[in-house]
């Protein structure tokens, strides 16, 4: 006796006869098997994009719905669509995130704090407000915020700023 040809989707042992298997890989329990097998294989975003657009199914609901997966009618309910979408929405959000470009590159910046502590006293730092006297001598009428002023004349106790 010949070997048998065991159906993955269906559970079902058949004779290896290959007239036979092709007639059982076109039946419909066939189909239906795999389809309803496929149809847990489904990313989120092709069962969001089938299911938003039925209505939902009023027989499914009552427990007798007997098309299963290949019902034209929608088998999620609205709290299960939601779900779906929220999930949608996040793989796409982490799909954006990934694809946008990091703004801090962690080894510019620990190379800048490197090459800052390597640097000589930075105490004696020149004053960023002092201007050229041949600049001053050119332009005679510059308004207050903008003269050469002396640091000493600034108060040292904050509560005296005004």
């Amino acid at each position: 006796m010949g070997k048998n040809y065991f159906c993955d989707y269906c559970d079902k042992i058949l004779r290896n006869d290959s007239q036979l298997i092709k007639k059982h890989i076109v039946g419909f329990a066939h189909t239906s098997a795999r389809n309803n097998h496929f149809a847990k294989c489904r990313d989120p975003e092709n069962i969001l994009a089938e299911e938003s657009q039925k209505i939902p199914c009023q027989r499914f609901y009552q427990g007798e719905c007997h098309f299963g997966g290949n019902c034209r009618f929608s088998h999620y309910t609205p709290e299960e669509i939601t779900r779906i979408q929220h999930e949608v929405s996040s793989n796409a959000y982490e799909k954006w995130s990934r694809e946008q470009p990091k703004f801090i590159d962690e080894n510019r910046l620990e190379n800048f704090l490197v090459e800052l502590g390597k640097r000589p006293d930075t105490s004696q730092q020149l004053q960023f407000w002092n201007y050229h006297d041949e600049f001053l001598k050119s332009v005679c009428d510059l308004p207050t915020s903008l003269l050469k002023f002396d640091p000493k004349c600034i108060p040292s106790i904050l509560s005296e700023w005004g």
